[in-house]
């Protein structure tokens, strides 16, 4: 990788490194190059693949951990984490709608009715419902 390291001519127009190097990372996480649940190389394989220090890929890391797009697991280290499932409010959609319309697969599960029964369930009988998508 290609980070400028500052020197005398270039110090007042360049970024600090681990900013470019935490730009690096999510760019590849959000062209699939690290794909949802896959570990990341580890803090000491960073420092060499991109000649930075330690200090630099920690905090990147950090950064990333922070924006969501990362998780570390103690001793084990840090992997990406699956895409949040967002609903840009452009038009009133029912949010099934629109997580199908993002390739999510959404289902309900009836948590209660008046009455009890489960095999039965009007709209008028059940008390609530709970949605997801996964």
């Amino acid at each position: 990788m290609n980070l400028l390291k500052p020197t005398p001519s270039n110090i007042t127009t360049i970024r600090p490194l681990y900013i470019q190097l935490k730009e690096r990372i999510r760019s590849d996480i959000l062209n699939g190059t690290y794909t949802t649940h896959a570990q990341m190389p580890s803090e000491s394989e960073m420092v060499q693949m991109f000649n930075v220090s330690r200090t630099t890929v920690r905090q990147a890391l950090r950064d990333l951990q922070t924006e969501g797009l990362i998780f570390k697991i103690p001793g084990k280290g840090s992997f990406v984490t699956r895409p949040k499932a967002v609903q840009e409010l452009v038009s009133l959609q029912g949010f099934g709608e629109a997580m199908i319309a993002k390739g999510y697969e959404t289902f309900s599960t009836v948590i209660a009715t008046k009455d009890g029964v489960h095999n039965n369930v009007t709209p008028r009988s059940y008390r609530g419902c709970w949605s997801r998508a996964i």
